[in-house]
């Protein structure tokens, strides 16, 4: 294969993903607001703010940061699926039994699996059984991808991968340490001082993820 025509594949490449993990990323962004409501149906009549279908550009990083571990833009849209799945469906309870949503502190139920299965009704078995199956299926796919990557020869260099892990770790960790900032300027949420006895009612409005990082930052950067 030429210069010419495997610089063009490599930026037909990355052309195609960007289009795709932007596409999933604003339906991860949907469904997360979707997860405040019954039976994930938004209300028509109600007015949202400006910020309520922003965040694509966090779900994007951190897509871009599983890829350039992974090297797989399959698995890693997988797994970011997969995760994103699995918050969607926490909050959904959440929403509808205490009429709250998750915040940063309950995402550590992930690394307690007995709280975590607290939410539904399957057997610890039966639970382990899914993972382990999640974990093959992506292995497997991991392993097809690499073997067409070499068959074609189109493999994505170590050193493309390692500069889109520091500038996705980077743009993460200013978002997470500086989380009013990103919401302000980015995200476009509106700090409001009166308070509030329903905070569910107001990430209706606000969107989920600028919720979120706002409950977050209160809590932990600035509470």
């Amino acid at each position: 294969m030429s210069k010419a025509k495997k610089a063009f594949l490599f930026l037909a490449y990355f052309l195609l993903l960007f289009f795709v993990i932007k596409i999933n990323s604003t339906t991860i962004i949907e469904w997360l607001n979707k997860s405040m409501f019954p039976d994930y149906t938004m209300d028509a009549t109600l007015e949202v703010n400006d910020s309520f279908a922003n965040g694509v550009s966090l779900i994007f990083a951190i897509t871009v940061f599983i890829y350039s571990i992974l090297g797989s833009a399959i698995v890693s849209i997988l797994v970011i699926d997969l995760l994103m799945f699995g918050l969607v469906f926490a909050n959904q309870m959440k929403a509808m039994e205490r009429n709250e949503f998750i915040t940063f502190s309950e995402l550590k139920t992930i690394a307690s699996p007995k709280e975590l299965l607290s939410f539904v009704d399957v057997s610890p078995a039966f639970a382990l059984l899914i993972a382990i199956g999640i974990i093959l299926v992506l292995i497997g796919l991991q392993f097809l991808i690499s073997k067409l990557s070499k068959k074609v020869n189109f493999r994505v260099a170590k050193k493309i991968r390692i500069v889109l892990f520091a500038v996705s770790l980077t743009i993460l960790v200013i978002i997470f340490v500086k989380p009013n900032d990103y919401n302000a300027r980015v995200l476009k949420f509106e700090e409001t001082h009166v308070h509030n006895h329903n905070p569910l009612q107001r990430a209706k409005r606000d969107g989920y993820l600028p919720t979120y990082l706002y409950a977050y930052g209160q809590t932990y950067l600035y509470g």
